[in-house]
């Protein structure tokens, strides 16, 4: 059935259904800024840190801002923020002892949870997805995130 039906689109059909999502995407963070009054930036750090704390993980200044492509000015004032708030931990790494670690709090994964409402509806869909279906959607991403970071590369 899938088979039949995908033989009928076109890439069209793919980049519109592409866009139209991404379009719901960013109308439905636009809600989430207003509601919750954090930039996308600070929402980012927070959902990078959480997903790192269901690894068992923490990440460094350095490291979440390699991730949110942020300058270290604007890292430290970030971080500041969400450790004011109470939604980050912000301690001495036990690596190394001048180096800092950065950890998602209790009340910042409850946050997160509280406001976040794409994330449950994109698990359920992805748990859908029979093992033939995830791997392509997953190629067609990895493919389109190198395409783009091939592009901004080059407008560098």
């Amino acid at each position: 059935m899938l088979n039949d039906h995908a033989e009928r689109l076109g890439s069209g059909d793919v980049l519109d259904a592409l866009q139209e999502y991404l379009a719901s995407r960013t109308a439905l963070r636009r809600l989430i800024r207003a509601e919750t009054e954090l930039s996308d930036s600070a929402w980012n750090a927070l959902v990078e840190l959480r997903a790192e704390g269901e690894q068992g993980r923490s990440l460094t200044p350095k490291e979440l801002a390699s991730r949110l492509q942020l300058r270290s000015a604007s890292i430290t004032a970030l971080i500041d923020k969400l450790v004011r708030l109470g939604h980050v931990d912000r301690t001495t790494s036990s690596v190394d002892r001048r180096g800092l670690s950065l950890s998602i709090t209790d009340s910042g994964i409850e946050f997160i949870d509280r406001h976040d409402r794409a994330r449950e509806p994109e698990q359920a869909v992805a748990a859908r997805l029979d093992p033939t279906a995830a791997e392509l959607v997953v190629r067609v991403l990895d493919e389109l995130s190198s395409a783009a970071g091939r592009s901004f590369s080059a407008a560098e």
